[in-house]
Parts: C-alpha cells; sequence; structure tokens
C-alpha cells in the first residue's frame, strides 16, 4: 500500500497527474478504517490492502475470510448503479454470497468504524473478483519445443504451432 501511495504522488510533475479520484481515496479511506476495527487474530494485522494499476481501479487483496465482509462494506458505500443488471455490477464468479458468512444487515456499518457516507449509485461501475492461482503453466507444448522442452515458443523464438 505505501508502494502504490507512493507512486500515486505525481503532483509534482507539470501538468500535475491525477490518477486517484474521489472514489478511489473513499476506497482507501475505508480499507483504512477497516484495517483499524478489532478483530480477535488480527491485532495490528491488515485485513485487507488495496494498490491501484496506473489509473483510479482499486485492487484489493485479503483473506477468504474477510471476503464477504469487505464485499459487503463496498455494496454498501458504493451501491450498484441503476442501469445494469446486477449480475453486470458483480458477477459473483465463486458464489461468495452463498459461500462466505454474510454479515447482518444491521451490522455492516459497523464492521469499519468509518465516518463515510455512502456515494450515489454507479460511483463504482463493476465489481470484478478472482483467486490467486497457481502461478505460471504451460498451456501448450507445440511441437516446435523440442525434445524434452515446452512452451509457446519455438528453439527460433517463433510462436509454437498446435
Amino acid at each position: 500500500m505505501v508502494d502504490s501511495n507512493q507512486f500515486m504522488r505525481l503532483l509534482g510533475y507539470v501538468p500535475a497527474d491525477f490518477y486517484l479520484n474521489d472514489v478511489s481515496r473513499a476506497i482507501i479511506q475505508l480499507v483504512t478504517d477497516f484495517n483499524a476495527t478489532p478483530v480477535v487474530g488480527y491485532e495490528g494485522k491488515y485485513k485487507v490492502a488495496y494498490t491501484y494499476d496506473a489509473g483510479p481501479n482499486a485492487v484489493l487483496y485479503l483473506p477468504r475470510r474477510f471476503v464477504r465482509a469487505v464485499l459487503a462494506l463496498i455494496q454498501h458505500y458504493f451501491p450498484a448503479p441503476t442501469d445494469i443488471a446486477a449480475a453486470d455490477y458483480f458477477a459473483d464468479p465463486y458464489k461468495v454470497a452463498a459461500t462466505y458468512p454474510a454479515p447482518s444487515s444491521t451490522n455492516v456499518i459497523e464492521l469499519a468504524n468509518t465516518k463515510l457516507t455512502p456515494h450515489a449509485p454507479g460511483a463504482i461501475k463493476r465489481i470484478l473478483h478472482a483467486k490467486i492461482g497457481d502461478g505460471p503453466r504451460v498451456v501448450y507444448a507445440g511441437p516446435a519445443a523440442g525434445a524434452g522442452e515446452s512452451g509457446l515458443m519455438g528453439k527460433d523464438g517463433t510462436p509454437a504451432k498446435k
């Protein structure tokens, strides 16, 4: 998070670059407040971390245990756009709603002791959810790879053919 914050400090350049917007800063505040909210076993530890791409799009990293709580907070403070289907706002590919225990609607605000107020619907256009994978792997070992070798490129540097 420190590296991400440092990267976004581009105000010293002329013209100044502004990657983060008000919603980006609100997400940072929500993450900060959620991390400051006590949870047994996580005293002094981050429960969720953020980083930003070269724009205002937040990427959050968190243990499975907190996925539903963070999702509930995001959906509370950044409601879905009213002009798209709920599945287009959050497709729920891993069945988060069914897999992880949901906080009750009465205690969502207590999950993060924050002074944020909910944004207008559509402040966030879409929520994407992915799991950390098992790393790089060979997807195709073509005939151009040669004996005992595998990969997407042949020895001559050209793409392997299927």
